[in-house]
Parts: C-alpha cells; structure tokens; sequence
C-alpha cells in the first residue's frame, strides 16, 4: 500500500499493472502556478474574456441574440481600424482614452 500511495495511485490499479492485466498511464504531475498570475487572469474572466463592466468602461456593449453575438461600439469613444497583424490585415477596435 505505501508503494501505491506513493505512486499517486489506488491500491488496486497498482495491483492490476503489477499482474499485467492493464498498462501503466501516468499522469503528468499538475504544474505548480503563482497564485498572482491565477487571480490576475480570473480578473479577466473565466474564459479569457473582458467583463462587461470592462466593456462598458471601454465603449463596448456585448449583446446576445437569437443566438449570435455581437459588440456594439460607442461612436464618441471607439473607431474601427485595419491594423496588421502577423502580416495579415485585421479590423481592430480603436478605443479613445478620456
């Protein structure tokens, strides 16, 4: 049992893999992040995404609709770009600080 404790694993899949009757999987061990650098991504959003009070601070509004999504823009604080990205032309919201 402290040979299966140690691995990470339960007692009877190390008993299973010692008689051959299925195979090692490992997992990878769960890499250890700074705690800073998770509650300053969770401040974005669970999905990478800005919060909708981010938004409107910027002149965005998202808006959900019959199952598209859309960003309307406040013409006094935004203006559409093309911008280039990785040589490729891309349209980009330019947003005018106060």
């Amino acid at each position: 049992m402290a040979k299966a404790h140690a691995a990470g694993l339960p007692n009877a899949t190390l008993m299973r893999e010692a008689l051959g009757l299925t195979e090692a999987r490992r997992r990878k061990p769960v890499p250890r992040v700074d705690p800073k650098l998770t509650f300053a991504i969770a401040r974005v959003g669970g999905k990478g995404l800005i919060t909708r009070p981010e938004m409107t601070a910027l002149g965005l509004t998202r808006i959900e609709q019959a199952g598209k999504t859309w960003v309307t823009l406040d013409p006094d604080r935004t203006e559409l770009k093309t911008c280039t990205m990785a040589q490729t032309p891309i349209i980009c919201i330019e947003i005018k600080e106060p």
